[in-house]
């Protein structure tokens, strides 16, 4: 091993390495590496510590500064809150999930959250009921591991740490298979309820059972994205921002007439 004491005392005596320093030195792919190892007391101390340095080098980590020492709370108010409200349009929907993650890894560094802390943390939101006192959903906590998932992946592109430790943590196993459709025969039924405190909703509802628009995009729409002639409708304001075209179910195109002249005037 490359180890060696180096110092000022030239008593004759067994140092322990309180008077002096062991030192390492070693060449690698041409290349000197050397420096002191001050913390270490023998000689065996100082031979591991040139190993770590070893394998650092090997790594192309030795020499740079130590990352992941910011701390969760931190990087989501400095970094990950701004950049979402800046590309992302359900960035509201981050805001109203992200107390939870900060509550339970408020302090904790980013290199020292760990897949074991993360299972930790989803089990702990499984058994915890919701201010109403109701079991808590499967979907609730999932959304909220993916947000977390979602940090990790910025804070990765942002340099702050390398690895990400919530693909270690296994999903949770949803039961969101839809098994239940509105009926033709179940239509007419749907529209004559759509009366009093619900009448804005009649000129709204065939078109969302015509394409299965979200309501965003519903609120949305205007007479000029309406393409009659090829039975298209131009969906803008998307949760991707892009747009799309949707074909009509064109049994009968007076169906949609009314839910587009609603901003025509």
């Amino acid at each position: 091993m490359s180890v060696y004491l180096r110092g000022t005392c030239k008593r004759a005596h067994r140092h322990s390495g309180e008077c002096k320093h062991y030192h390492f030195s070693f060449r690698l792919n041409g290349k000197r590496y050397r420096g002191s190892i001050p913390a270490a007391r023998t000689k065996w101390q100082a031979e591991q510590a040139e190993l770590r340095i070893r394998q650092e080098v090997f790594e192309g980590r030795f020499g740079k500064a130590e990352i992941g020492t910011m701390k969760f709370g931190d990087f989501v108010d400095r970094v990950y809150l701004p950049w979402a409200k800046n590309n992302k349009r359900s960035w509201k929907d981050d805001e109203y999930k992200l107390p939870v993650l900060k509550m339970f890894f408020h302090n904790i560094s980013l290199r020292d959250i760990t897949p074991f802390s993360i299972e930790r943390f989803k089990q702990t939101r499984l058994n915890t009921p919701t201010k109403h006192k109701k079991r808590r959903s499967l979907a609730t906590v999932s959304l909220e591991m993916a947000l977390l998932s979602r940090i990790f992946s910025l804070a990765i592109d942002f340099k702050e740490v390398e690895t990400n430790p919530c693909l270690k943590v296994a999903k949770l196993k949803l039961d969101n298979q839809r098994y239940r459709y509105l009926l033709p025969e179940e239509e007419p039924r749907l529209r004559s309820v759509l009366t009093g405190q619900r009448a804005h909703l009649a000129d709204l509802v065939p078109v969302a059972i015509g394409t299965g628009l979200r309501k965003n995009e519903l609120l949305m729409l205007q007479a000029k994205h309406i393409d009659f002639a090829r039975g298209l409708i131009l969906v803008t304001g998307t949760k991707t921002r892009k747009n799309r075209e949707v074909r009509m179910k064109l049994r009968s195109a007076r169906d949609y007439a009314p839910a587009v002249s609603f901003k025509v005037s």
